[in-house]
């Protein structure tokens, strides 16, 4: 795991996050980019949530919309705004695609090297 700090970027606005630092989580082919934001939450961008695992983004829409939680709005470094779910979500969302028979070499990868992230 690499880690890089990002300064907080001016101004503040209480509809978004800030980016502390970005967390590279590689172990052998599988790779995930998350974001340690100000509050110590660390988190994943909601699209990479599902491209990850090779699966479909309604696929992870349906997943977030059933444990009825909410995504945060984060500007990254680049000054892009996104939504990002807490990492632990991701882990919980290849876990229920392997318990329910949908899972792939990619989500038993993710299950096993997100579990520390739980």
């Amino acid at each position: 795991m690499s880690k890089r700090q990002f300064p907080q970027s001016c101004g503040d606005s209480s509809d978004v996050t800030y980016i502390q630092e970005r967390i590279i989580i590689r172990q052998s082919s599988f790779r995930v980019i998350a974001y340690k934001l100000m509050n110590g939450e660390i988190a994943v961008p909601t699209r990479k949530m599902t491209a990850v695992v090779h699966k479909s983004k309604s696929k992870g829409k349906r997943f977030i919309e059933s444990l009825g939680v909410e995504t945060t709005q984060v500007v990254l470094p680049n000054h892009v705004v996104t939504d990002m779910i807490s990492i632990s979500c991701v882990f919980y969302f290849c876990k229920h695609l392997n318990e329910s028979g949908q899972g792939n070499f990619w989500t038993e990868i993710g299950q096993h090297h997100l579990k520390p992230y739980a």
